[in-house]
């Protein structure tokens, strides 16, 4: 998804949330943004504009994770021996074409 929203108009994933919208929270917010920023250098490529944003709701902790536009496009996922470039249709994350990928560069 980071590829995707780097390749697209950026957008934002929240950790400590599930899919149907309700509040989990974290543990541990910090370890969290650790693990996220360990995992965004081994597998991106160039490294995206990201924002880590801790927020406070209903007395748990969560994580949005800000993807800004991309300005070095296309960013790819590299790992599994695989390096793709996300782009983002509605609400999925998809391979991107020849066609994008002309696009992109």
């Amino acid at each position: 998804m980071i590829s995707a929203f780097a390749n697209g108009l950026g957008g934002s994933l929240f950790f400590g949330v599930d899919n149907d919208g309700v509040i989990k929270g974290l543990d541990n917010v910090q370890n969290v943004c650790e693990t996220i920023s360990s995992k965004i250098r081994d597998y991106m490529d160039p490294l995206p504009d990201v924002e880590m944003i801790p927020q406070r709701i209903n007395d748990r902790d969560i994580l949005q994770l800000k993807v800004n536009k991309g300005n070095y496009t296309p960013y790819y996922y590299v790992g599994d021996g695989q390096r793709i470039a996300f782009i983002r249709i509605g609400d999925e994350s998809l391979p991107a074409t020849a066609e994008q990928m002309l696009r992109l560069v």
